[in-house]
């Protein structure tokens, strides 16, 4: 019985051994950097948050304009012919100018009820809207003036563009990367740490400018002048927010 309880104790003192052993390779394996998980000492670790933006103009190399005709009438039918007529002059001078696009952009006919001096009566509205491009920015006050001219009464947008933004968004969001540094820097060297660590960094860029919006009144279909275009240059603008770790 002496021996059999011998062995039960070498048994169990073998066991507990093992389960030492066991630990003691797993706890220096995940400690002999003396890093955590994030490759940075947690003694004396330093999180915060820094932002960053970059913008920069560029000069429009295109410009994107939707215009049309808007009427209204009684008799739908002669609408609708007129409307179209006038529709297919705008559409013959715009490819004077050799668009580097065109395509119809809407085309809607409305009923208005309305009364007057007792009677209900009804009215159409027909919306028709062409969207050109064009690189001839130099021109383009000339091409409206000639297009209000054959019956265009409305200018519903003219956004600028640049043919090829993926040069100009990379170049403002290298401007973006390197200022984020200099400012990671600057808190590192607040903090007297020696060093840091970019987390959760994202990255967001949107560009704009801005657009105008024409109508003539009816009564001036075929008088109206196109007012000056200057056109204003395209803002692209890089935010950086990420979160750093000093230490």
């Amino acid at each position: 019985m002496n021996k059999n309880f011998s062995n039960f104790i070498i048994f169990l003192a073998l066991i507990i051994l093992g389960a030492l052993l066991v630990n003691g390779l797993y706890f220096n394996e995940n400690n002999q950097s003396g890093l955590s998980e994030n490759n940075y000492p947690n003694e004396g670790l330093v999180k915060t948050s820094i932002t960053y933006q970059a913008s920069q103009d560029f000069s429009p190399e295109i410009a994107t304009v939707i215009i049309g005709v808007s009427s209204r009438g009684s008799v739908l039918d002669k609408l609708i012919t007129e409307n179209n007529q006038k529709m297919q002059n705008l559409n013959e001078i715009i490819n004077n100018f050799e668009p580097l696009k065109i395509e119809t952009k809407e085309f809607s006919v409305t009923p208005i009820n309305y009364r007057e001096e007792g009677e209900d009566l009804l009215r159409y509205q027909v919306n028709n809207h062409v969207e050109f491009s064009t690189d001839k920015l130099d021109e383009l006050s000339l091409i409206l003036q000639e297009l209000l001219q054959v019956g265009a009464n409305r200018v519903v947008n003219i956004d600028y563009q640049l043919k090829d933004d993926k040069q100009a968004r990379e170049a403002v969001t290298k401007l973006a990367i390197e200022g984020i540094k200099e400012k990671a820097e600057f808190v590192l060297e607040q903090f007297n740490k020696d060093d840091y660590k970019f987390v959760n960094l994202t990255i967001n860029d949107h560009s704009s400018s801005n657009f105008m919006r024409y109508s003539v009144s009816d009564s001036l279909q075929g008088e109206a002048a196109a007012p000056p275009i200057n056109p204003s240059d395209i803002k692209i603008t890089v935010s950086i927010n990420s979160e750093i770790a000093l230490y």
